[in-house]
């Protein structure tokens, strides 16, 4: 929606409303009364933060993992992670909670170098491209 060319159109239906016309009637007749004042004006809301912006502090030696999920509630990281063992059950799966975020945390392996974290993570991608669309490697402290 193009807002900037809807807000001239509504101010004018308004001018004409003030005026008395009737909004299928010719815009040519003038303003006779200029006691009538059309205030106009644009809000916009913000929500506010939730929390403060904490760091994110990356590992010295970190270890890499393959994300595919992350909950809210636990029953769900949990039934997620259940699906990702028994599909995945060469690999280990994890579930970390992160309590500042709130969220459980899904992950595919843990592996030293990040290349071997983003071959599984192209294997996961063949093999269920809808179910983990959205997957990435994570790293996390070893």
């Amino acid at each position: 929606m193009n807002r900037p060319s809807i807000i001239p159109a509504l101010l004018s239906f308004f001018i004409l409303t003030a005026s008395g016309q009737q909004a299928g009637q010719s815009k040519a007749a003038r303003l006779t009364s200029k006691q009538d004042t059309v205030i106009a004006s644009m809000t916009t809301r913000t929500a506010a933060p939730t929390s403060s912006a904490r760091t994110i502090k990356r590992p010295i030696d970190p270890a890499y993992t393959v994300q595919v999920g992350a909950f809210g509630k636990a029953q769900y990281a949990l039934s997620y992670q259940k699906l990702a063992k028994e599909r995945f059950s060469k690999n280990s799966v994890h579930n970390r909670y992160e309590p500042l975020q709130r969220l459980y945390r899904v992950s595919i392996g843990k592996f030293t170098a990040r290349k071997e974290a983003a071959a599984l993570r192209r294997d996961i991608m063949k093999k269920y491209p809808r179910e983990y669309s959205e997957a990435w490697v994570n790293y996390i402290a070893k």
